[in-house]
Parts: structure tokens; sequence; C-alpha cells
């Protein structure tokens, strides 16, 4: 899988942008400034930002000192038939906290591992999923 994060200033100063990577391994931090108005996109941002070339599976969190938009949309490996879907950011305030459920009424347990579940959750260590049937 590959992640495209795009990221644009509504603000009408420079943004100081902090970008994280939480992974397996701990994080990573970018940092970039974006002008007002304007627009930048990390196209597979977990190698053309972060340098990371092994597979990992993670997220990606975003700092700024002005109001920004964050999208990402997830895909397959280009050239061949591709696979993707948009996944809006979130405030920390839209975001799951320790000791907060939340519910995916369409999850299902199965052998097939196509399944591709993403979640934000404030303070990552000790979270876990469950699936009922």
């Amino acid at each position: 899988m590959y992640v495209l994060v795009t990221i644009l200033n509504i603000g009408e100063s420079t943004a100081s942008l902090e970008i994280l990577y939480h992974h397996g391994g701990g994080y990573i931090a970018a940092t970039y400034e974006l002008l007002p108005s304007a627009t930048i996109e990390w196209d597979d941002v977990a190698v053309s930002l972060f340098g990371v070339t092994d597979n990992s599976a993670g997220a990606v969190d975003v700092r700024s000192n002005v109001p920004v938009i964050v999208s990402a949309r997830t895909y397959n490996q280009p050239g061949v038939e591709t696979y993707g879907q948009y996944l809006p950011g979130l405030t920390v305030e839209e975001s799951l906290i320790p000791s907060q459920s939340g519910v995916l009424p369409s999850l299902k347990s199965t052998e097939d591992p196509s399944s591709t579940v993403s979640g934000a959750i404030s303070g990552i260590s000790g979270s876990s999923a469950e699936c009922f049937q």
C-alpha cells in the first residue's frame, strides 16, 4: 500500500508544519514551511518524506501553527489494477483516546486479509481492536 498525503494552507501566513510518522519502531519527524494558499503533496509519503524504504505501516500526524486541510489517499502499486480510498484528516478532538470505543459496523472477521482498517487513536500505546460476530 502507498499513501498520498496532501496539505493545503488555508491561513494568511506561512504554516510551520511538523509531520510525524508513527510506526512500529517509534516515529520519524519532518518539518516543512508551507506558504499561504499553497498546497504540498507527498506521493508514497513513507518513502518521499520520511525515507522509509522497508515495508511499514503507521499513522501520519500533521501539526501546524495555522489552519491547514490535510487529506490522504491509499492505493496499491501503480501500473497494475489499482485499489484506492480517500481518508479525511482528523483533528485531535475527533480522535479516539484510550478508554473510548469506536464501532465499525461492516467489519468482519474472515480468512481474507484484504480489509484495511484505519483509525486515529491519540496515545497509540495500548490501543487494540476487537471483532464481534
